[in-house]
């Protein structure tokens, strides 16, 4: 048996074992048993600065595309008129659906890949984006080929071949973008998709406030102006992405059809994932009218915008986590806390000035959006508990089972919105969506509180018997 005074492993040095209440606070900052230096309650610390430099890139790409979102949109309230933005909103919410359904599960397999190092980054990246581009395309013609009878707010998708073409075209470069992304995050060079989305936010709100100027009119322009932004914001990034990771390694064109099952288990629990906030504007156009989509998407584009920010720590917590499992409990505990204070001031700073935000759309938006802002707002706090849950069930393996709960937690959370809509209009689609989506996190949070806890199942046994 050995003891710490000679130079063993110590109960209080078991890396496994949680910290007590009573450590001091400057102890956060100490050598591990390894000799590493460790922060963050014993975290190594270069771990804990992957997750945060990682993260904090997530959350500024984000922070500057919601506040030029919020501009984009408001442009777009000035100078269009309620139907056009309610048109424009459906599409776009289309687009990014449909662009997630071609592309979640190849970008998270290329992120995982890429973190765990195992092939060179262009090897997978250059198949992965041909890939998810020509699924998409595909995926965005059939859509806007029938989109007259899935929601007819949407029917002037298809009022010509090109205008269907184009948005095939836009849904391959929104799902191009998306990929670009959690390879960035994969490879832990979050700066990439924070020049990426700057790039895209300056380069749409540009072209809008152009097209505003010359006063064109109607829903397309508006969805054009978008999709311009994705073009600026490729072109730019391919311009400054560093050249090894687009270098000359062979392309493995098959190594996606022999991942097909992990690719297509990761697109599943994705597109669960995602489902009811990508629909949502969707399921206003169809259930209620243009005009009171745009009502809706202006509260939900304020209130969206605080989920990704609590919640982008828990992406980076799998690429850290494939690199690292054995600090896994310490890696939650972290994200955890970042997500919270990302979470709760935004939502309070909603909550106090929401009104004066939505004023800025017009009277109308004010009326009739405030109050959809809250429960909305709320949202980000059970899917905090989701997304870690989500990552969890990515880092143990137990894909296919986590897929099959989360459709199952996607069925709720629609139903719940589609209820509570048919009750009490626009207000009560929110609240009912908040309600379904904290029953959910009730069912979830066990499996991440216990993870925080002790890390990887059968890691905290191996190291207590080292």
């Amino acid at each position: 048996m050995t003891h710490p005074q000679a130079g063993g492993r110590g109960p209080s040095d078991d890396p496994a074992r949680p910290r007590s209440r009573r450590a001091p606070f400057l102890e956060w900052l100490r050598p591990g048993v390894d000799g590493r230096v460790r922060a963050f309650g014993g975290l190594p610390i270069h771990q804990a600065l992957a997750i945060v430099r990682t993260s904090g890139s997530g959350v500024a790409a984000l922070f500057v595309t919601s506040l030029l979102g919020f501009v984009f949109w408001w442009v777009a309230a000035r100078a269009f008129s309620p139907a056009d933005v309610g048109v424009a909103a459906a599409a776009v919410a289309a687009m990014a659906l449909l662009a997630r359904l071609a592309a979640a599960g190849i970008g998270t397999v290329l992120a995982g890949e890429l973190a765990a190092r195992r092939t060179p980054p262009a090897s997978l990246l250059i198949p992965a984006l041909a890939t998810a581009a020509t699924i998409a395309l595909a995926l965005g013609i059939a859509f806007a080929a029938v989109a007259p009878l899935i929601a007819p707010a949407l029917g002037v998708l298809a009022s010509n071949p090109l205008i269907v073409v184009g948005f095939g075209i836009a849904v391959a470069l929104t799902a191009t973008g998306y990929v670009l992304d959690q390879a960035a995050v994969g490879l832990l060079l979050g700066g990439l998709q924070l020049f990426r989305n700057v790039a895209f936010a300056v380069g749409k709100l540009v072209v809008v406030a152009v097209a505003a100027a010359s006063a064109l009119a109607g829903g397309l322009t508006i969805t054009a102006a978008w999709v311009a932004g994705e073009v600026i914001a490729l072109v730019a990034l391919l311009a400054v992405i560093p050249r090894p990771i687009l270098g000359r390694s062979p392309v493995h064109w098959g190594i996606l059809r022999d991942m097909r099952r992990e690719v297509a288990a990761h697109h599943v629990l994705n597109l669960a994932r995602f489902a009811p906030s990508l629909a949502m504007p969707v399921i206003v156009a169809t259930e209620f009218s243009a005009e009171a989509n745009a009502v809706f998407y202006v509260a939900f584009l304020l209130a969206a915008a605080i989920q990704p920010i609590a919640s982008s720590a828990t992406f980076t917590l799998y690429a850290v986590a494939r690199r690292n499992p054995e600090d896994l409990a310490r890696q939650i505990r972290l994200t955890l806390a970042l997500s919270l204070a990302g979470a709760i001031p935004a939502i309070a700073i909603l909550w106090l000035f929401g009104a004066a935000l939505l004023g800025l759309f017009g009277a109308r938006y004010a009326a009739d959006s405030s109050m959809l802002l809250l429960p909305l707002a709320l949202l980000a706090l059970p899917m905090i508990v989701k997304d870690h849950w989500i990552a969890l069930v990515r880092i143990k393996g137990t894909i296919t089972r986590g897929a099959v709960l989360t459709i199952l937690a996607m069925v709720v959370e629609i139903g719940g919105a589609v209820a509570g809509g048919l009750v009490g209009g626009l207000d009560g689609l929110a609240l009912g969506w908040l309600l379904a989506a904290s029953a959910n996190a009730v069912f979830q949070a066990p499996l991440v509180i216990r993870n925080a806890r002790y890390g990887a199942a059968g890691h905290r046994e191996s190291v207590q018997n080292a």
